[in-house]
């Protein structure tokens, strides 16, 4: 690493505050990378960082390396009027520019771009002393993710009960993870939901029943997990663990986890031959009264094509011989 400050000197300190203020869970775990460059770069600073609730745990394991580093809830963001500077997401947001989430949180929190070398990924977890749920333990399984925020980033019940039964007929016990309580300010109504007319018949259900490291836990000790563009796929990034990721508004060029360490991330999508208006959000930026977490068209044609098939595929790359299964 390049020194950037001359050695035994005195600096004069500051506190800065970092806000997570404006995105999902997703959004938020790529932001921690632009936080842990500054804490590791600019150490000048006494930081305080401010995060939803549901967060802190994650965060104060993921930035361990800075055991002096403030992490508070949302709750406590008073402590930021006393902070010489605060970042964070400005109202007038420059997100989904085919721009990926880590660079831009390297823009919102650390002022540079493009990211630099050697600190483009995911964060690691040290799940060491997190508990298996116990009804897991010693069984192989799959992780699925029924829970959504937008309904342009809600698979199919057709295409999610498919593919459960897929993961049976290959021996394994699906285990549904999520929150439909979390608070996430880029759900339409301030709350994850998700759909009535799935099945959850013949699988273990653990939504709303594990923390975020609880259920990171999970996910690493899985044969993979599989979802559509979700927070809970961005924390299995964060893992080991193999993650078969499907896109819709969004395209792998913005949302493909970039990890140091772990398998191979494959990407379930659908191509622009099959659809146009495909990955929508980073195309028409100039929309600025439409929310993608709609539809233009109002069919939802994208979730139609980001079928059973397509996910099959995804989950068989999984268990072919070449597959990149660095556990």
């Amino acid at each position: 690493m390049q020194k950037k400050f001359r050695d035994n000197t005195n600096f004069k300190r500051n506190k800065m505050g970092f806000y997570f203020n404006s995105g999902g869970m997703g959004d938020y775990l790529n932001y921690l990378s632009a936080i842990y460059y500054a804490l590791e770069n600019y150490p000048f600073n006494d930081y305080v960082l401010v995060v939803p609730e549901y967060l802190v745990e994650l965060c104060r394991n993921a930035l361990r390396k800075f055991p002096d580093l403030q992490i508070l809830p949302h709750s406590q963001s008073l402590v930021l009027e006393s902070c010489l500077d605060v970042r964070r997401v400005k109202e007038e947001t420059i997100n989904a520019t085919v721009t990926h989430l880590m660079d831009l949180g390297f823009i919102y929190y650390a002022r540079t771009n493009p990211v630099p070398e050697g600190y483009k990924y995911y964060l690691d977890l040290d799940l060491s002393d997190v508990k298996l749920h116990g009804s897991l333990k010693g069984k192989d399984y799959a992780v699925m993710t029924p829970c959504f925020t937008a309904d342009s980033r809600h698979m199919k019940a057709e295409t999610f009960n498919k593919i459960k039964n897929y993961i049976i007929d290959l021996g394994l016990k699906p285990v549904f993870l999520g929150n439909q309580k979390m608070k996430d300010i880029s759900s339409g109504d301030g709350y994850v939901r998700s759909d009535k007319k799935i099945s959850l018949r013949g699988g273990l259900n653990l939504i709303n029943k594990t923390s975020v490291l609880e259920a990171a836990k999970v996910i690493e000790n899985s044969k993979f997990i599989v979802g559509l563009d979700n927070g809970l796929l961005h924390l299995g990034a964060m893992t080991k663990a193999p993650v078969v990721f499907g896109y819709t508004i969004a395209s792998p060029i913005q949302r493909h986890p970039s990890r140091k360490h772990g398998s191979e991330v494959i990407d379930v999508v659908v191509s622009e031959d099959e659809l146009a208006c495909i990955h929508c959000q980073d195309k028409f930026r100039f929309l600025d009264s439409h929310q993608f977490r709609n539809c233009l068209y109002n069919d939802f044609k994208c979730l139609d094509l980001l079928n059973f098939e397509k996910f099959k595929a995804g989950i068989d790359r999984v268990y072919s011989p070449d597959f990149n299964l660095d556990l």
